[in-house]
């Protein structure tokens, strides 16, 4: 008779201030806001870390003093949201804009979220259709890779996204 062993390792992330993601290079992404400008850091299995890029100024122009969301996408590509916009890292750390939101006219009056648009959580398709929580809005969005934005489901107050999550082609919501 032989005797077997199975040992497994379990590993949790837990991230309630900054979001996290896990690229497909299998590296841990996330923001730090320690000195100096909002970087984006990549953490190897290994434990190696290094700046992946500096974060740019948010599309106001303002320096960006965090990101509200963090995912990776198709083809080792990085997707963070801003308070107003989306934007995508390319595996070689070029950041370009994907969409804008505009203010929700007549949206209902969400109780603590004083701006309107506020992008939070998001999860990208195979195709780089990015789904994202707007949460001044109460509203979930659809961005199409040529960033046409549309509203996919709005909710009423006091009711608002703060994440999305893809399983295959089932949207889940965070509220």
């Amino acid at each position: 008779t032989g005797l077997i062993i199975s040992i497994v390792f379990l590993s949790a992330l837990v991230s309630s201030d900054f979001p996290i993601a896990i690229g497909q290079d299998g590296n841990l992404y996330y923001p730090s806001v320690r000195s100096g400008p909002t970087r984006l850091l990549r953490a190897t299995p290994s434990g190696d870390v290094t700046t992946f890029v500096t974060f740019p100024n948010a599309v106001s122009g303002s320096a960006l003093p965090h990101i509200n969301g963090l995912a990776a996408g198709p083809d080792r590509s990085i997707y963070y949201a801003e308070d107003n916009a989306i934007r995508r890292i390319t595996a070689n750390g070029k950041v370009t804009t994907i969409a804008t939101v505009s203010v929700l006219a007549n949206g209902p009056s969400i109780p603590g979220a004083e701006l309107n648009p506020y992008l939070r959580g998001l999860s990208i398709d195979p195709k780089g259709v990015v789904y994202v929580a707007e949460n001044g809005g109460a509203r979930v969005l659809k961005v199409m890779p040529n960033g046409t934005v549309t509203t996919i489901l709005q909710l009423e107050s006091p009711w608002a996204p703060t994440a999305v999550a893809l399983y295959g082609d089932i949207l889940y919501v965070l509220e």
